[in-house]
């Protein structure tokens, strides 16, 4: 109801007692003859503006009360005089006054007075008879669904308005996420306007859309009680509900005292805005967060043992649709399908138990970490977009375990995807695209001392950081079911290349690289860049399948004059080393001499680089046929 044009500051209607002091200054004693008949006529209108007639008097009559009104056009042409701040008003048809004349029938609609600025009306501040200051205002909705009532809430400006305290505006976010603010005291002073974050901040406070008044309405001449004098509204009192099978909804004034009530099948429901600290979450029950709950929770087990809880609500994308979890009891299983995101540190911290998630899962600042995970954890994130932003993604040490089924590559900003430590293991699909600044310090995919990672389902494309895709100094890495990364580096390790995979880069002579066979028993070809230094001129090859030698040429000017080859057996307890070969041919001859039973015992392709000049780094390409 915000977009009509604004109407001039209103006449102040008379009171009684202004009444009576005019009128008695004028019909002083008659001793000098100065009563007219102007005089009279000026009386007359005055009791026209102060007094009402019985026949006339109805509900829309009286200050502040609350009104009833046939179309929407009749909300903006009620009396001014009897407008107040907080004022409830019923309309019986929702739609103008022209539409209705024409037949159309659009339901019943309940609607409010707010304070508003840049509102196209004039009303009290409060509905007390001697009050006479006035504010701008407009007209809300106070029922129908979220968006009928949000939609009725004056737009966002953000340039030459300057908001007042208890202003309430409609921002609508670049994902399409709209949310109501309330303008703070002191306002923004500036010529433009702070643009809203989705969170409480020095400027806004994240607002939710009034409820309707209750059902007797509002007695003339009381004080509203949501309203205080500035015209800016108390906050909501029921934050929550509790939902029990056969039974009517409970409504709490906080989600603690909700959740408190809540039993094995219940399920308890966030209504409002309001700050929660920590959720204990209990075992049997659902959390449905009504899309922004968790935003200002930290969802926690507690340690406790915690059996098939749930936690829902469609969240908008962004920071303000995003929530975190801890999980640390050895039993736990809890669901979470909505929206996580880093507050605190982390959005999910995990020692124990098992945490299935689905829906966005994105990160914030470089201080932030998408997933701690210790102890013994399984996570498993199955569906929905993984967005790390600035942050790192997913830390994991101890024997903790991780499924990252990412829609689509993973968003890597600045940080890496994945640390891995200890005997953790984690498998990611779906691939990776660093969007961060070139030359960033941690843009490696994975970094990991230990345990087992897993790259598959995609290509992991770090190439504008600059780095490795993967530094090892312990662990193993496996490339596995046609991926693709860029580059593998480290000074200790094992690289497994699998199901037709590919290295496109480097990778470090200092690593052990085994190729398994394809699934099924088919051929598969992969590349090799190999690299060597001024002391390590030997890389090492497992071979666990028959292996064809396709290709061996130097990359560009990179100092490489040619490669000899080396192809040893693991027997009686040690390698038996074969003959060093210069041409193809020769090698050749000396891998298909190999049986399947001395590939199973321990085979191994050395390559060994010949460089132009010894100080610096040489470079080769090496294509291999597996099957």
């Amino acid at each position: 109801m915000a977009g009509s044009t604004t109407s001039p500051l209103p006449e102040v209607a008379m009171t009684p007692a202004a009444f009576l002091a005019k009128w008695r200054l004028r019909y002083k004693d008659n001793d000098d003859f100065q009563i007219k008949e102007s005089d009279l006529r000026d009386q007359a209108e005055d009791m026209t503006k102060t007094f009402v007639a019985k026949a006339q008097l109805t509900v829309n009559s009286i200050r502040g009360n609350a009104l009833l009104l046939p179309t929407l056009s009749d909300l903006l042409t009620v009396e001014a005089n009897v407008l107040a701040v907080g004022q409830p008003a019923s309309v019986a048809n929702a739609t103008d006054a022209g539409s209705a004349a024409a037949g159309v029938e659009a339901g019943a609609a309940s609607f409010r007075l707010i304070k508003d600025s840049a509102g196209p009306l004039w009303a009290y501040v409060n509905p007390l008879p001697l009050t006479t200051q006035r504010v701008r205002a407009s007209w809300v909705r106070t029922d129908g669904s979220e968006a009928d009532k949000v939609a009725t809430y004056p737009a966002f400006l953000e340039e030459d308005h300057p908001y007042q305290p208890g202003d309430v505006f409609q921002y609508t976010y670049p994902d399409g996420a709209t949310l109501l603010h309330q303008v703070n005291d002191p306002a923004p002073t500036t010529y433009q306007n702070p643009l809203p974050t989705g969170q409480t901040d020095a400027h806004y406070t994240v607002f939710a859309p009034l409820p309707a008044p209750p059902s007797n309405g509002y007695v003339a001449g009381t004080a509203l009680q949501e309203v205080r004098q500035s015209g800016e509204f108390a906050t909501l009192a029921a934050q929550a509900r509790l939902i029990r099978p056969g039974v009517p909804a409970q409504q709490f004034s906080t989600i603690d005292q909700a959740n408190l009530q809540a039993d094995y099948g219940d399920t308890v429901e966030a209504l409002g805005t309001s700050v929660v600290s920590t959720l204990l979450l209990k075992g049997g029950v659902t959390y449905a967060t009504g899309g922004r709950m968790v935003n200002w929770s930290l969802l926690t087990d507690n340690g406790n043992t915690v059996i098939t809880c749930k936690v829902t609500g469609n969240s908008p994308e962004g920071r303000y649709g995003g929530g975190w979890v801890s999980v640390t009891g050895a039993g736990s299983d809890i669901v979470v399908e909505k929206a996580l995101y880093p507050e605190y540190g982390y959005a999910v911290y995990q020692s124990n138990g098992r945490l299935t998630h689905s829906g966005l899962l994105r990160g914030g600042s470089p201080d932030n970490t998408v997933a701690v995970l210790n102890g013994s954890a399984n996570f498993r994130h199955v569906a929905g977009a993984v967005r790390l932003g600035g942050s790192l993604g997913f830390q994991l040490s101890g024997s903790a375990q991780a499924l990252i089924k990412s829609d689509g590559p993973i968003d890597q900003g600045y940080k890496r995807v994945v640390e891995c430590a200890g005997s953790a293991k984690i498998r990611l699909e779906g691939g990776s695209l660093f969007t961060g600044a070139a030359g960033f310090a941690l843009s490696e995919i994975v970094y990991m001392s230990g345990g087992e990672v897993t790259l598959a389902n995609g290509t992991y494309d770090n190439t504008a950081g600059n780095a490795t895709a993967a530094y090892l100094t312990g662990g193993t890495l496996i490339v596995d079911n046609a991926t693709v990364v860029r580059a593998i580096g480290g000074t200790a390790g094992t690289v497994i290349l699998r199901n037709g995979s590919k290295c496109l880069g480097p990778i470090s002579s200092a690593l052990v690289v085994v190729n398994e066979q394809p699934a099924g028993g088919g051929s598969g070809v992969t590349e090799l860049q190999i690299r060597s230094d001024s002391t390590t001129r030997v890389f090492s090859l497992d071979l666990t399948d028959k292996v064809k030698l396709l290709t061996v040429s130097a990359l560009g000017a990179r100092n490489a004059q040619g490669a000899a080859f080396q192809v040893n057996k693991y027997a009686a307890g040690a390698w038996q080393g074969g003959l060093e070969r210069s041409a193809l041919v020769d090698v050749q001859a000396d891998l298909d001499a190999l049986t399947p039973a001395d590939r199973t015992a321990g085979a191994e392709l050395l390559i060994k680089t010949i460089p132009v000049t010894s100080a610096n780094t040489a470079r080769l390409l090496v294509q291999l046929q597996h099957g």
